[in-house]
C-alpha cells in the first residue's frame, strides 16, 4: 500500500502518476477529492445545508450510487473521485 499526493490534474489525465500505475495495476488508486465549494453560491449553499450536521473533517464514501454521486461529478471539472473530504 502507498499514499500518493499530487495536484488533482495529475490524477485525471493520461500523463500523470495514476495513468502510469494503473497500466500495470488497474483500479489501484482511491481518489479523495477536496471539497472546495461550487462555482455558484446557490449550489454551495444547497449542498452545505445537506451536510451541516456532519462532523468536521468528514470523509464521504462511497459516492457512487448515493446522493453524493452528483457532487463527485460536478464539483470539479477535473473528474470524479472515490470520496470527498
Amino acid at each position: 500500500m502507498a499514499l500518493a499526493s499530487e495536484g488533482d490534474v495529475h490524477f485525471y489525465n493520461n500523463l500523470g502518476l495514476r495513468h502510469l500505475v494503473e497500466k500495470q495495476y488497474p483500479n489501484a488508486f482511491f481518489i479523495v477529492a477536496m471539497y472546495g465549494g461550487y462555482a455558484t453560491k446557490s449550489c454551495t449553499a444547497t449542498f452545505e445545508q445537506g451536510i451541516s450536521d456532519w462532523t468536521v473533517p468528514a470523509l464521504a464514501t462511497p459516492l457512487w450510487g448515493t446522493s453524493l454521486e452528483s457532487v463527485a461529478q460536478t464539483q470539479t471539472v477535473k473528474g470524479p473521485g472515490d470520496a470527498v473530504l
